[in-house]
């Protein structure tokens, strides 16, 4: 299976709110990371810290660290090449109580496939209908 050289940016911050972490975050999705994670860390004296990990094509990669340097308050990132293997996918819209939902599946090694309702579009759907998200998702699973 061969997989897909991407690069990882990670950055360790001890001095930002969650406030302004969530929003680097926000910022880094919007302007074309592929995944922004942010994880508990331990930084020097046993400071409490916050890791932020942005995984991005390497033609973002100067872009989405200069946002990353601009956005939060460190004052270094690493970068890191990287392989994805991810499985093969595909995207499709099902229509469920006068509704659409998309629905992203994947094909799964040795034939499977596994699906999965978009949750934004689940939760529209639960709103705009006043069922729950659990009956809009056994709605979708019922369907042929």
């Amino acid at each position: 299976m061969e997989g897909e050289l991407l690069r990882l940016l990670a950055a360790d911050i001890d001095d930002m709110t969650g406030e302004y972490l969530a929003s680097a975050a926000d910022l880094l999705r919007e302007a074309g990371a592929l995944d922004v994670t942010l994880l508990q860390t331990m930084m020097k004296k046993g400071r409490p810290g916050v890791r932020i990990e942005v995984l991005c094509r390497p033609a973002d990669a100067a872009r989405l660290e200069e946002l990353l340097l601009r956005e939060s308050s460190t004052i270094g990132v690493r970068r890191s090449v990287v392989t994805r293997h991810a499985l093969p996918r595909t995207a499709s819209t099902v229509e469920v109580f006068g509704h659409q939902v998309a629905v992203k599946t994947v094909q799964l090694p040795g034939g499977g496939e596994r699906a999965k309702a978009e949750y934004e579009d689940v939760r529209r759907v639960a709103r705009e209908t006043g069922r729950t998200t659990a009956d809009i998702l056994e709605a979708i699973a019922k369907r042929p």
